[in-house]
């Protein structure tokens, strides 16, 4: 078996001599490389001694002609395309079976950089097909964004430009200033009207972002996963944080983003360099003895449903008093909820899929002992002392309010004379967090902002479950439960659960999951 190339520019021509010569092994049959036209390599192709794959670039005449050929008549045969320039035609084109993008971009770190990504793409198209896992990373710097296209660990391309235009650029910077909230004055909105919104909204950053080419990431049926992760770098994270990139969709009618693909968001720090390439992890060694089975996380579940009052907050309009109900209630079904899964055991020796701790702790009594004295106690314990926790959830409730052009998000806990609201910062909270927490849930209405994501996901580098909104305190307790029963039992990743978690609690008259917002670290 050979390699065919169809190229006729030089530097692809280099780049693909320097591979074979440098990056695989003696031996292989890769290392047999013969160069075709379009029309030659068809002619071949329709022989019975196909090659281990063709490097098709689609410069070269008659290009796209063959790749249609090859996906009707030899579909099993491996296509390498080499992408200079990444367009939005190449999305298409790398999410047909069995076709690779080549991504040629330079690296400012690593000279050698195309070539060893072309070495990787063709031991990952001649091995025998893997289960196709896809990851589709949206790029906001600054003004603009970029697209990368990363399928089993290797990059098809990276540095797509999108919001080109800069009407497009205007527009959806309108777009995430607006005001979506589900309720308004306290009230839920007229659903229909509601939904009718959210759609339109969806459509408009579909279209802004993506073009056309948004339906080919979203529809592909022929793909095993497709996850969509949205990178906001530092500096544009207030321009950018209000965008309803969890509503996505196609058109009026269909289903939103969150519902269809595992999905988050992710802070990141904004790039001094040419964009780099996603890093593509070594292979798996199949005869590497088994890491240690690690113990049931610890979830510490931080019950502040007790709070009811009217606490003095700072707006842009002044000092506003907030009016707070009690959430015992729904704090008990969430606790439930976890507790059904610390009772579910697996493995061997058997272990529970948690463990819970709940603070306060029995005994504690509001008003001897500063609620939040006590949890920072609590928090920065040392682990000699009291076990850290794994998993952060706090159950209550949340603000998010305006002061001097800045929004600030606070979770309100008891004050000393009881149940007495006394606002905590989430700046001041993650001071408090631990090493190795690796997940925050905070179940309280607009608990997650701009400022909420960068005090805990992106200074922590751990994920956030928040919700950007005021919700219904009667339907959270289903969506945690969803969550965790996908995170925690099910074991995925926090992108997917979150998406089982919106698609498993979706219905009309349940919006919390329309303003759950999850954040994960990369």
């Amino acid at each position: 078996m050979t390699l065919y190339m169809v190229s006729s520019d030089e530097a692809v021509q280099d780049s693909v001599s320097i591979t074979l010569e440098d990056f695989i092994e003696k031996g292989s049959p890769l290392r047999e490389l013969r160069p075709h036209s379009a029309n030659d390599a068809r002619d071949r192709l329709a022989t019975r001694d196909p090659p281990s794959a063709v490097i098709l670039d689609k410069e070269a005449p008659g290009a796209e002609e063959l790749l249609d050929w090859i996906a009707k008549k030899v579909p099993t045969v491996p296509v390498v395309l080499p992408i200079r320039a990444p367009e939005l035609s190449h999305i298409a084109a790398v999410l047909r079976p069995r076709v690779w993008g080549w991504d040629m971009s330079a690296d400012p770190d690593d000279p050698d950089a195309a070539e060893k990504r072309l070495a990787a793409v063709l031991g990952a198209a001649v091995a025998p097909p893997a289960k196709r896992r896809l990851l589709a990373v949206v790029r906001f710097t600054g003004p603009a964004a970029q697209l990368a296209v990363v399928e089993n660990g290797i990059s098809h391309f990276s540095g797509l430009p999108l919001l080109v235009d800069g009407w497009k650029r205007d527009k959806l910077n309108r777009l995430a200033q607006e005001n979506l909230e589900p309720f308004r004055e306290g009230r839920l909105r007229e659903l229909k009207t509601l939904w009718a919104e959210f759609s339109e909204r969806g459509i408009d950053v579909m279209n802004y972002l993506f073009d056309s080419a948004a339906a080919d990431l979203i529809d592909r049926s022929d793909v095993d996963s497709l996850e969509f992760r949205f990178e906001i770098e530092d500096e544009a994270l207030e321009a950018r944080f209000g965008l309803p990139l969890e509503l996505l969709c196609k058109e009026l009618g269909t289903d939103f983003l969150c519902k269809l693909r595992p999905m988050a968001r992710g802070i990141v720090k904004a790039r001094k360099a040419s964009p780099a390439v996603l890093a593509v992890g070594p292979a798996a060694n199949a005869n590497a003895p088994a890491a240690p089975r690690r113990p049931p996380p610890l979830v510490l579940f931080v019950d502040a449903s007790m709070v009811v009052g009217q606490p003095a907050v700072f707006s842009a309009e002044g000092v506003v008093f907030p009016s707070f109900d009690e959430l015992r209630e729904t704090a008990a079904e969430q606790l439930n909820g976890l507790r059904d899964l610390e009772q579910k055991k697996r493995g061997s020796p058997e272990l529970p899929l948690c463990r819970i701790e709940i603070f306060p702790p029995p005994g504690f009594k509001i008003g001897e002992t500063k609620y939040a004295a006590a949890l920072e106690e609590r928090l920065r314990a040392p682990a000699d002392k009291l076990p850290r926790p794994d998993i952060l959830h706090f159950c209550g409730h949340g603000i998010t309010t305006t002061h001097l052009k800045s929004r600030k998000t606070q979770l309100i806990l008891p004050g000393t004379d009881g149940a007495d609201p006394d606002p905590l910062p989430v700046d001041l909270l993650a001071g408090w967090l631990p090493e190795g927490l690796r997940l925050i849930f905070l179940a309280a209405c607009q608990s997650v902002s701009p400022h909420a994501a960068r005090a805990l996901h992106h200074r922590l580098q751990c994920d956030l479950i928040g919700f950007r909104w005021t919700i219904d305190a009667t339907k959270i307790a289903d969506f945690t439960r969803n969550f965790y029963a996908a995170h925690l039992d099910d074991g995925l990743t926090t992108a997917a659960a979150y998406q089982r978690a919106c698609e498993s609690s979706y219905r009309d008259t349940h919006t919390a999951w329309v303003s759950a917002v999850a954040l994960a670290a990369a």
